[in-house]
């Protein structure tokens, strides 16, 4: 399992609707999926936003599209 955690002390997102109104945070979400893997979008204790992304490496789901990415990260 792999799990990346950003995490600053802004001032964080007013709104969660608005925020998907915004390309990143959606392709950021689609790319999670395709994955297989979720990614989350909480007030982080800083105060500011936290983004967590979660998959399992090994994940079938993971396609010829991602393996790149994977081989990438699999030499880390």
């Amino acid at each position: 399992m792999v799990t990346v955690t950003v995490e600053d002390d802004g001032v964080g997102i007013d709104d969660q609707r608005d925020m998907m109104q915004h390309y990143g945070l959606p392709i950021m979400k689609e790319r999670a999926e395709c994955l297989g893997g979720d990614l989350s979008i909480v007030e982080s204790t800083l105060g500011g936003t936290q983004i967590k992304l979660t998959f399992n490496i090994n994940n079938s789901a993971i396609n010829k599209r991602n393996q790149s990415f994977v081989e990438q990260l699999n030499n880390v």
